[in-house]
């Protein structure tokens, strides 16, 4: 008498289920992949929305240290010198110096209609 095999015989088993067993490996390998790709909380869309957002937030940080270097050497300058002192108050402070007038020009658009 024969021996009962442990593998079922091919005629008897779907063929599909039989690719599924011989490939289950391959198959749990699939599924993890779309499931990491689309469902899990760490998919590659918010993955590379976070990135992109890094970059912005990179290219502000350049900006905003390059504006915070020239304004402190401007903060130096006007510290400094007095020629630069003397050039801010008249251009922003309206500062006048010994025997000067003051002429402030506003073009018609800007005044009032009283």
């Amino acid at each position: 008498m024969s021996k009962p095999s442990s593998t079922p015989d091919n005629s008897s088993v779907n063929p599909i289920l039989l690719a599924m067993y011989r490939y289950k490996f391959a198959i749990i390998l699939c599924l993890f992949g779309i499931w990491i790709t689309f469902f899990d909380s760490n998919n590659l869309a918010s993955l590379f929305q976070l990135k992109k957002e890094i970059a912005k937030q990179e290219n502000k940080k350049e900006f905003y240290q390059f504006e915070i270097n020239r304004l402190d050497r401007a903060y130096q300058d006007l510290t400094t010198n007095e020629n630069t002192i003397r050039k801010y108050g008249r251009e922003k402070e309206w500062v006048k110096g010994p025997n000067e007038d003051i002429y402030k020009l506003v073009p018609e658009r800007q005044q009032s209609n009283n």
